[in-house]
């Protein structure tokens, strides 16, 4: 056997001298479950229903495309290369951006409201075919590069291949869901491009919600508008001795002492995102999720 079969089975053997065999973990063939067997799932087979289906429908129920009127805005995502880490190889190998930014923990890059009908328009500007997919929803792809989708693409979605240099757009609805602080992803589907980065997140809010445009802590402070873009007030019913910002990592990005009951809480210059304001008063301290869009 040769040494590169030995290497890939995770072993170097011994030779015909007999020297000592060395053992390499190699991932899969160092995993203990690697030909194991274990039970997974359990059937447990029961009495017949009383009206079980015996025959195959001859066709499926229906599916009527979502139209395109009175949509409520049109989103375009971009994916290009990091060439300036990786040159024009950055083309095929990566690393790639959405919207000409690499994914960051800390930052909101689409807020939406529900029930709102959008159409997005998808652009490759790589060498190399990207499987989008987004959550929470699914979509009706609109057309290819100007053509209509061939068969297989006419249903609903939640994953489209854009190819090198395709343009693909579709229509979908937030229906489902909504929360002023728990975003969702969209981002490419291969994994080794997501986690260099080509990823996104959007939030989707409810504005039926009071509880968005004005939140009262504990009884003792009002701050609005939430979200803002970027400009909050505080209001308190106690001197505001200190007032600190922090991003979801924990890391403290701003720290005031407005020594005031009214304040103006400017983070214009911060990223889009969520963030944590720590309020210590005369006698208490709150704390509240902020957004910044």
């Amino acid at each position: 056997m040769s040494y590169a079969s030995e290497l890939t089975r995770g072993i170097i053997g011994a030779d015909s001298v007999g020297t000592s065999s060395i053992v390499i973990s190699l991932g899969y063939y160092s995993n203990f479950l690697n030909g194991a067997d274990f039970n997974v799932l359990r059937f447990d087979v029961t009495a017949p229903t009383t009206n079980p289906v015996t025959t195959i429908p001859a066709s499926f129920a229906p599916l009527v495309p979502m139209d395109t009127i009175a949509v409520d805005a049109h989103r375009y995502i971009h994916f290009s290369p990091d060439t300036i880490m990786s040159g024009p190889q950055g083309y095929v190998d990566g690393p790639f951006f959405m919207n000409n930014e690499s994914f960051d923990m800390d930052s909101i890059n689409i807020i939406t409201y529900l029930n709102n009908k959008e159409i997005w328009m998808l652009t490759n500007s790589t060498m190399v075919a990207h499987p989008f997919h987004i959550h929470d929803i699914e979509f009706f792809v609109l057309d290819i590069n100007g053509v209509p989708p061939p068969p297989q693409y006419s249903g609903l979605k939640d994953v489209i291949l854009v190819k090198p240099n395709d343009t693909v757009r579709f229509v979908t609805q937030f229906t489902t869901f909504a929360d002023d602080s728990v975003p969702y992803m969209y981002h490419c589907h291969l994994l080794h491009h997501e986690d260099d980065g080509m990823m996104g997140a959007f939030l989707v809010l409810d504005t039926t919600d009071t509880g968005i445009n004005e939140i009262e802590m504990g009884g003792l402070i009002i701050l609005y508008p939430n979200p803002s873009s970027g400009v909050f007030i505080v209001k308190s019913k106690e001197k505001i001795n200190l007032i600190e910002i922090y991003n979801t990592l924990g890391e403290k990005i701003f720290s005031s002492e407005p020594q005031t009951k009214i304040y103006e809480l400017d983070l214009r210059n911060k990223a889009k995102g969520i963030y944590f304001v720590k309020i210590n008063l005369e006698n208490n301290i709150v704390t509240q999720k902020i957004i910044i869009q």
